[in-house]
């Protein structure tokens, strides 16, 4: 069973997250963030396998989570955005954390 968490500022967005991961029968979204915060502070209890976070949040945002996060442990991070155009710099910086895969939200 791979252990998912969400972490996205809109409810909406992580129901949807939450209905399309755990409809897969090996896949279990194990907590949910609501900021980049709070994802770093449920990752510690949560112990999931995999990280689904978007990268606009408020308080902390994702990159800083996501750099937070792999300080601590090597994780597999998908990393979500909702720009239409995403500057090559921000891949990089994507990709220097670990980041498994990029995805816009569009």
């Amino acid at each position: 069973m791979v252990r998912i968490l969400v972490a996205d500022d809109s409810p909406a967005i992580r129901r949807c997250l939450r209905g399309l991961l755990d409809h897969h029968a090996d896949w279990r979204v194990c907590d949910e963030a609501c900021n980049g915060k709070e994802a770093v502070e449920r990752f510690q209890d949560a112990k999931p396998d995999l990280i689904v976070i978007d990268f606009q949040m408020p308080e902390m945002n994702g990159l800083d989570a996501s750099r937070r996060i792999s300080e601590k442990q090597g994780m597999r991070i998908v990393a979500l955005e909702d720009r239409e155009y995403v500057s090559g710099k921000f891949l990089s910086e994507i990709w220097e954390i670990t980041a498994e895969e990029w995805n816009s939200k569009r």
